[in-house]
């Protein structure tokens, strides 16, 4: 459709006069568009409407014109020669033939629907086009096709033709309809099947496909029956049999592209009686026999090759079965001759048959595949065939069954139950394409369901429109009671804050409704009501604000004048927004906003969402409209009289202050001096008035400083209707004072930016390689700083040429003066005094510059020390630079850890390197950035401190776990809790395991000696490392260090464990008689004698049995004994007296037992006494932190 659409658009642009109407429309549009632009010596021809509509018809006059003028040559050429218009004649009757021929297609088609939809015959489910199915008849001229329609025997019921039983019939030149009862058949004339694609014809073909596709696109066909002659299978023409074999396959596949469905196709054979010997073969069969089906039907979906070949096979075999009986039958010899001979000739045609077949249906790699449903013989004799037949020597013989008088005479063989029992009943085999069938139904029930949608839609549009509008009217009504109860709670309001409540339902009813933010849809639906509404709710919005609002804040101005009569800044913005408040026309929107924020924030500190909320009010107030009101004249006169009591360097000063704040010039940060880069440094927001730069210091204090001061007698409005008039030498006073008060602001505000910079502290070490290789980096943030900072607080006097404009005005003025003085004292003495004029006011101006410079080196001064850290082309100073080298080497001393594959290893070596002094790249650092001035000095100390302490706190963490692995877990596993470093514990730690665990070398020594004692002084204090120290408990370091007690009472030698100690008896109970301590072979004997002491050694050697006992004897000979075994059984024994420490490594041993007691003296040679309560005590602690 497409295709044929732009084959006919460009036909058509191809025409004469479409191409001149395009050129008129084009020129047309070039006249509406370019005619306004087009002047000619000034004048525009088409500057008007009416001019432009003349010149349209102009054009389209023109084009007129000229097809009128080509189609009178066209005319005169065709009647100068006749050939031309005798072609153009014989054109137009084809084309009037053709247009009739597709009349009558589509009147043919359209009345075929209308009867199938309409037709009571077909009863109650008629109304659908597909309730019969539909079949094209489809074969060459001459073969049939209408005779084996009307001869089936099928009754056609709506067609006069088919009852009569004799007729002549006439070549079909126009499509015909047949209505059956059980189908519809399209009869074709015969050129449909031999035209080519080129023809005419071939477009009446393709238009009948488009056509029955459009009425029925579900299914438009549901067979296809192909006729062909066997009087062209009896032609010996192979060439004419192989054109109309792919005749008929083009068409085919033009059906199935055209229809887009799959429909099965019969190939029939008719006109069998041109074979020799069928009629009398056939002549004893009776009406029913005829009426069977001569043929082969496919078995399956279609039929191959190699299926038609065995089929034919199989009926040829068939017919040879019947010659016998059927010879029997016969009487007449010629007769028998002929009926033995129609098989053979049959038989004969068989190879010509498979190859029509194999031409027309057979699979191939380019065509279509065709559901090819078999092929069949028939035979239809019309009513000029019957007559022939009878003249031509009787050859009726073979009708002898027929019967005249039932009507049956011209009726034909074998065609009723094939069309009745085999192709009528496979309608349902015809297939349409599934992607048309959803695009059918789409198209059926797309529009419905569109047309449904749209008026869902609507409605439901206008529904929300109704139920949104009303429910913002709802809500404009409950904004309005709620603004009215707020009002009568707060009438008696004297604070701005208090009516905040009651302005909320009027600032949220603006939002109901908003043209800009609505809906584009919602405003268009026409119920919507906000044009009406916002105007409403604005202008009482804005009236409650002036009414209620602004005369607090009025108020708020009134007493804010009244607070600072002694402070000038404050009271003159004060006047100056009151003055604003009460004469919209003075006011000023940036200053008026600033002075609110201000104020509003040092009366509620607290509440800045309340803030916000009075700014907003007040902001759309100043937007809309304030009400002018006349000012309090009695407020006004007291704030002007304290005002003007102010020295008048200090009003100049604070209207310098309030011009440059208004002026529209940003501010200065050191952040935007990094330009855009990552900066290094915190608080480089911190925003310096542009006043206070070199730029505000030349447009302020160089030039505008005099006429400021001199527009103080003009602001009337703010100090009243007394004029101040300054002489010039009042003017340079104050200009001088003015200078003293700028140049003290301008140092504090420099000083001030200074200080609030402050370089980010590392977070880790790559962050602070980082900040290293940043600040230590040919462009330093720092230098940038110091190069900003010089250019801000060196002033020098700016040698600019004057302007075209200043030497015109200069020159103009000397002109005049000079002309004023000619007429009194002659040109020459006039220009030389107008010359001396200018040279005192040139005179003057650099007095003033002179002064203000002078002025302005104390500033100079005090930023000399920073300003001598950069040479004078801005580079870093010796200083400096040695700054930045150390900084780049401590970068590259962080870089280097972070990146190694054993970072803690790393780590902990440069640690132990800076701290043992054979590492001194921080230490070069800090040393170099100690010689620079404050701040600067802190910034850089900040990268080495920062640095450091990250390196310590990654060491700690890294120390913690070694400690946690490989000695808190090793004490955990075997010595915690154990005796002796519990005493009261009932198990007894192991020798061995104590042993490696507290001797020199042993696990904690290891552990101490390769990560703590770097880290800890002599006296086992936390030893600081430039400054900072590793972040470790001082508790845990001292809880450490009782290990050193440990080894002096428990280690003869750094390896060694044993303990020598001897014993002495040193008192016994009176009622004892003796007592014997013993320890392993080693026995002490006591007899309230003499003393005798002896040596022990802990512990026993190897094969002695680790026994410890105590017996008492009374004076009654009753022996009391306790005994211990174990490694540790001898100090439990003593432990479990009283233990008395005494000077040195002496203690006295209290035992006790059944109530007796003996004290022995025990003087250990070791360093420490095991009885210690450090000792006996001891634990490791969880953690190091």
């Amino acid at each position: 459709m497409i295709r044929r659409c732009c084959n006919f658009l460009l036909k058509t642009l191809k025409t004469p006069w479409v191409q001149g109407l395009i050129c008129a429309l084009l020129l047309v549009m070039v006249l509406w568009v370019a005619g306004p632009l087009v002047a000619v010596a000034g004048h525009v021809f088409f500057e008007s409407t009416t001019s432009r509509l003349v010149g349209t018809l102009v054009i389209v006059f023109i084009w007129g014109l000229m097809v009128a003028i080509l189609s009178s040559r066209q005319r005169r050429r065709e009647a100068a020669d006749p050939e031309i218009a005798t072609r153009k004649e014989k054109d137009a009757a084809l084309q009037d033939r053709l247009r009739e021929d597709f009349r009558h297609i589509r009147h043919t088609i359209k009345t075929a629907i209308k009867t199938v939809t309409t037709s009571n015959f077909y009863g109650p489910t008629s109304r659908s086009r597909y309730a019969l199915p539909w079949y094209m008849v489809l074969g060459p001229e001459n073969c049939g096709k209408t005779s084996l329609l009307l001869n089936s025997g099928l009754q056609f019921p709506l067609n006069e033709q088919a009852d009569r039983h004799l007729y002549k019939l006439k070549s079909t030149g126009k499509i015909e309809v047949l209505f059956a009862n059980q189908a519809v058949f399209i009869d074709t004339p015969g050129f449909y099947a031999q035209c080519n694609q080129e023809s005419r014809e071939h477009g009446l073909w393709t238009y009948l496909l488009r056509r029955l596709f459009r009425e029925r696109p579900a299914k438009a066909l549901n067979g296809i029956i192909v006729c062909v002659s066997m009087r062209d299978m009896l032609d010996g023409d192979t060439a004419r049999r192989e054109h109309l074999a792919r005749t008929i396959r083009t068409r085919l596949g033009e059906v199935l592209k055209n229809l887009r469905s799959y429909t099965p196709v019969y190939l029939v054979f008719t006109k069998c009686d041109a074979v020799p010997g069928f009629a009398q073969f056939f002549a004893h069969l009776s009406r029913n026999e005829r009426e069977q089906i001569f043929g082969c039907p496919a078995r399956s979906s279609a039929m191959d090759l190699d299926a038609t070949r065995q089929e034919l096979h199989e009926l040829m075999q068939t017919l040879n079965a019947q010659i016998i009986t059927k010879i029997h039958q016969e009487r007449d010899c010629l007769a028998r001759a002929r009926m033995f001979r129609f098989p053979q000739e049959l038989a004969a045609l068989g190879s010509r048959i498979e190859d029509l077949i194999f031409e027309a249906f057979g699979p191939s790699r380019y065509h279509r595949p065709v559901m090819f449903r078999g092929f069949f013989f028939s035979s239809a004799l019309s009513s000029s065939d019957v007559m022939t037949g009878a003249a031509r020597e009787g050859e009726l013989a073979y009708q002898s069954g027929f019967q005249s008088f039932l009507g049956d005479y011209a009726k034909g063989f074998f065609l009723l139950r094939l069309l009745e029992g085999f192709v009528i009943p496979e309608a349902g085999l015809a297939d349409a394409d599934r992607e048309h069938i959803w695009m059918l139904r789409f198209r059926r029930f797309g529009t419905q369901l569109a047309a449904g949608i749209v008026l869902i839609a609507g409605v439901s549009l206008l529904a929300f429109s109704f139920k949104d509008n009303f429910r913002r009217m709802e809500l404009l009504e409950v904004m309005s009671n709620d603004f009215k109860r707020e009002q009568q709670a707060h009438l008696e309001a004297g604070d701005a804050l208090k009516i905040l409540p009651e302005l909320a339902p009027l600032e949220k009813a603006l939002t109901v409704y908003d043209r800009h933010q609505d809906p584009f849809l919602s405003r268009r639906m026409g119920l919507y009501q906000g044009d009406v509404f916002e105007g409403a709710t604005r202008r009482a919005y804005t009236g409650v604000l002036n009414a209620r609002l602004l005369p607090r804040v009025r108020e708020m101005a009134v007493n804010t004048m009244g607070e600072s009569l002694d402070d000038l800044g404050a009271l003159k913005s004060a006047l100056r927004a009151y003055l604003m408040l009460c004469q919209p026309e003075k006011l000023s929107e940036r200053f008026l906003k600033e002075w609110l924020e201000t104020r509003w924030a040092e009366l509620y500190p607290e509440g800045v969402a309340d803030q916000r909320m009075l700014m907003r009010h007040m902001s759309f107030l100043i937007e809309e409209g304030i009400s002018p009101v006349s000012p309090d004249e009695e407020t006004l006169a007291k704030a002007r009289t304290a005002l003007l009591k102010k020295p008048l360097s200090h009003l100049a000063y604070q209207q310098m202050k309030e011009e440059a704040s208004e002026g529209g010039n940003s501010a200065f940060t050191f952040h935007g001096v990094f330009g855009g880069r990552i900066s290094a440094f915190s608080g480089d927001t911190y925003a310096i008035p542009y006043l206070y730069t070199l730029e505000g210091f030349h447009e302020y204090i160089m030039e505008r400083c005099p006429e400021i001061i001199k527009e103080l007698t003009e602001d009337s409005w703010v100090f009243g209707p007394k004029s101040m008039l300054f002489s010039a030498l009042d003017v340079e006073k104050i200009s001088k004072d003015v200078r003293v008060l700028y140049f003290k602001d301008y140092a504090r505000h420099w000083n001030q930016a200074l200080q609030e910079l402050r370089v980010f502290t590392p977070r880790s070490l790559v962050g602070a390689a980082d900040l290293a290789e940043q600040l230590g980096s040919g462009v330093s943030p720092v230098v940038l700083m110091l190069r900003e900072l010089r250019k801000n607080t060196t002033f020098v006097a700016r040698e600019e040429q004057e302007s075209g404009l200043e030497s015109a005005v200069e020159d103009q003025a000397a002109k005049r003066g000079t002309r004023k003085l000619a007429g009194v004292a002659g040109t020459a003495l006039a220009k030389a005094a107008t010359e001396s004029v200018l040279d005192v006011v040139a005179q003057a101006r650099t007095k003033v510059a002179r002064e203000a410079l002078r002025d302005a080196q104390l500033v100079t001064q005090s930023f000399k020390h920073l300003d001598s850290l950069i040479d004078a082309e801005g580079n870093p100073a010796p200083a400096l630079k040695g700054v930045h080298d150390a900084m780049r080497d401590a970068g590259l001393l962080f870089r280097r850890i972070n990146d190694s594959n054993n970072r803690s290893k790393q780590l902990l070596a440069a640690l132990q390197d800076i701290a043992e002094d054979r590492d001194d790249t921080l230490h070069s650092l800090s040393s170099a950035a100690e010689r620079l001035p404050a701040p600067v000095r802190k910034w850089y100390s900040t990268v080495s401190t920062g640095g450091l302490k990250q390196m310590l706190a990654e060491a700690a963490s890294i120390i913690d776990s070694v400690y946690h692995d490989s000695v808190l877990h090793v004490y955990n596993a075997g010595l915690k809790d154990l005796y002796p470093l519990r005493i009261d514990s009932e198990l007894d730690a192991n020798l061995v395991e104590f042993t490696n665990f507290f001797k020199k070398a042993g696990v904690f020594d290891v552990f101490h000696d390769t990560y703590i004692r770097p880290f800890v002084s002599k006296n086992g204090e936390i030893r600081p490392v430039l400054g900072c120290s590793l972040p470790i408990s001082k508790e845990s370091i001292e809880q450490l260090q009782r290990v050193r007690k440990i080894q002096d009472a428990f280690f003869v030698s750094d390896n060694d464990l044993g303990i020598s100690f001897l014993i002495e008896p040193y008192a016994l109970d009176v009622k004892l008689k003796q007592v014997e301590l013993s320890h392993g072979s080693k026995m002490l004997s006591y007899w309230h004698g003499p003393v005798q002491g002896a040596n022990f050694v802990w512990p026993l050697d190897a094969g002695q049995s680790p026994e410890a006992s105590l017996a008492m004897t009374d004076v009654h000979a009753v022996r009391a004994f306790k005994e211990m075994r174990g490694d540790w059984a001898f100090f439990r024994l003593l432990q479990n007296g009283k233990v008395k420490l005494m000077e040195g490594n002496k203690c006295i041993v209290e035992l006790y037992e059944n109530g007796k007691w003996a004290q022995f003296l025990i003087q250990f040679r070791n360093k420490a006494n095991p009885f210690d309560p450090e000792v006996c005590s001891f634990s490791l602690p969880e953690t190091l932190f």
